[in-house]
């Protein structure tokens, strides 16, 4: 939804201040990878259950950007939030090509 796309784009702005295009990009890049993950579920037959599947999609990437960080993504660990909101400036560029490849 447009309150979404708003609200992740201002979110990585604040986060990632030096470079803007890189910022709304990955937010953009994330929402779309979640947006076909929901999709893909079973059960998922329009707006009314898209969109707990979309919030719960986001939420696992979140995890798995916070377990790529650790070095336990591949292993699906659950680590600290401590530095959830901490970026990593390829991490984006990983995720996009993570999701290139499993296209």
């Amino acid at each position: 939804t447009g309150c979404i796309i708003g609200t992740m784009a201002a979110t990585f702005l604040a986060v990632h201040r030096s470079d803007k295009l890189l910022a709304v990009l990955a937010s953009l890049l994330l929402l779309e990878i979640a947006a076909e993950r929901a999709a893909a579920k079973d059960g998922v037959h329009g707006p009314g259950t898209f969109l707990p599947a979309f919030i719960d999609e986001l939420f696992a990437l979140r995890q798995w950007a916070v377990d790529w960080r650790s070095g336990d993504a591949a292993a699906g660990a659950q680590s600290s939030n401590d530095d959830a909101f901490a970026v990593d400036e390829n991490i984006f560029r990983k995720m996009a090509k993570v999701h290139l490849i499993n296209m």
